[in-house]
């Protein structure tokens, strides 16, 4: 797709000039493909070029700009110059509020990037909390909700209370998820596993080991049923069940589901990965 994508970007340079509204088009979609492809570096520089033609054309305050913004933001963050990334989602998401209002669907773009690079990239829990936050109000709010966009971020909110150590929100935001997955998905789904994971977790953490003990159980299951037996993932389960398990006084048994686990991980991830 790069190749046609980027003769579409010359023969609109030749037709119509270098700085052409149609020419960022063009370049915005060769952008993506690259980010899309994990060629950061380029899908950086046609983000930037596709940037500068919109500000020349358009100017600041114009939602072609704040997409330009919003992807170029995602270039910088895949790069890891993360708080430069945060400055272009910051911008798109005033312009896009600026020139399409509040409660405008792309408005959910920029908020949820910034929310994800505070979080999971630069460990600001307090600041992605309200993005996040503006997030779900966004989704609930518009006129045919999508119960799915909700449940992940529930999921999001659910992460940055644990983060934060606010044991009985993370565990409520976690449980509709699980309701909202239950309903709408197929009972293997693996984003319901996703949600086990995490509501055991935050049971361990609370102390109801029976409770966690199940959750973990109940995500193993759909993860091996569902995941290729060496898939990280169910390393992830085995070992938040082994930790339930220590604690239950069935040693062994938690020994056995480290080990599984141990074994995963070092054929799977590179050998200083942390959850080794």
């Amino acid at each position: 797709a790069l190749k046609p994508a980027n003769e579409a970007v010359a023969l609109r340079k030749q037709v119509l000039g270098e700085t052409h509204p149609e020419v960022a088009l063009a370049l915005h979609r060769v952008g993506r493909l690259y980010l899309a492809l994990a060629e950061n570096a380029a899908g950086k520089s046609a983000n930037e070029q596709t940037l500068k033609i919109r500000l020349d054309a358009l100017g600041e305050l114009h939602p072609d700009t704040g997409r330009s913004r919003n992807n170029l933001g995602n270039a910088l963050r895949y790069l890891g110059t993360k708080k430069e990334a945060a400055a272009e989602y910051e911008q798109a998401l005033h312009i896009f509020k600026k020139t399409l209002g509040n409660g405008h669907p792309l408005v959910l773009l920029p908020l949820g990037n910034l929310a994800n690079l505070l979080h999971y990239d630069l460990g600001d829990s307090v600041s992605a909390r309200k993005y996040y936050e503006e997030v779900l109000s966004l989704h609930r709010k518009s006129p045919t909700p999508d119960q799915l966009a909700i449940a992940a971020n529930l999921i999001d909110l659910g992460n940055v209370h644990d983060a934060l150590r606010d044991l009985p929100v993370a565990r409520k935001h976690y449980e509709d998820a699980l309701a909202i997955y239950r309903a709408k998905l197929p009972k293997d789904d693996p984003r319901i596993a996703v949600s086990l994971s995490n509501l055991g977790d935050v049971l361990y953490a609370l102390g109801d080991l029976p409770a966690a003990r199940k959750h973990h159980e109940d995500a193993l299951a759909i993860r091996r049923a569902k995941l290729p037996k060496d898939d990280p993932r169910i390393a992830d389960s085995l070992t938040g069940l082994g930790v339930v398990l220590r604690e239950l006084g069935d040693l062994p048994a938690a020994r056995k589901h480290f080990e599984d686990a141990l074994a995963i991980y070092r054929a799977k991830l590179p050998k200083d990965d942390p959850r080794i």
